[in-house]
């Protein structure tokens, strides 16, 4: 899983502020990918099927997240990068 590339292309979509992409345990597969999104319309947030649909466009369909959460906000250090360990303590 290179969280980077999907990352980048979440971005691109019109709907999405900030995302994260990470691993997170699964007894069956040892991992799974998840993305965290912070919306751009909190009140009106893209729907999973769309994010899938659109990270179709630009990456192979198994590097797309099986599991999507929303977020008003995905936490940052000082230096703005991505804080991965504090999402994984909410999943």
């Amino acid at each position: 899983m290179y969280p980077a590339e999907v990352e980048a292309a979440l971005s691109t979509h019109p709907e999405v502020r900030q995302a994260a992409v990470l691993g997170l345990s699964d007894p069956a597969w040892g991992e799974q990918v998840a993305a965290v999104i912070n919306a751009t319309d909190p009140a009106d947030p893209p729907t999973a099927a769309g994010l899938h649909d659109h990270l179709h466009t630009d990456l192979a369909p198994y590097k797309a997240p099986r599991h999507w959460y929303l977020a008003d906000a995905i936490p940052a250090n000082a230096m703005g990068k991505i804080q991965k360990f504090v999402l994984r303590r909410h999943q």
